[in-house]
């Protein structure tokens, strides 16, 4: 992951009942898991969308600033 993602912040989450993985303060991957397999990923670049998450993950001690 760091050769691909050197300097940016990753932190862990769950959104909207999956898991995630927050890439910096510009992006979100999603991954949905059936029977123990990945099932789907999904992108979230939408910067309402994430200022909505930023909102919402500010509630959270463990990720009050996923941006750095």
């Amino acid at each position: 992951m760091h050769k691909y993602a050197a300097g940016l912040r990753l932190d862990f989450a769950v959104v909207n009942g999956e898991p995630a993985l927050i890439v910096g303060g510009d992006g979100v991957l999603l991954v949905e898991f059936d029977e123990g397999l990945v099932r789907q990923v999904r992108a979230v670049v939408n910067p309402h969308k994430l200022e909505f998450l930023q909102r919402q993950l500010s509630r959270s001690p463990s990720l009050s600033n996923p941006s750095g």
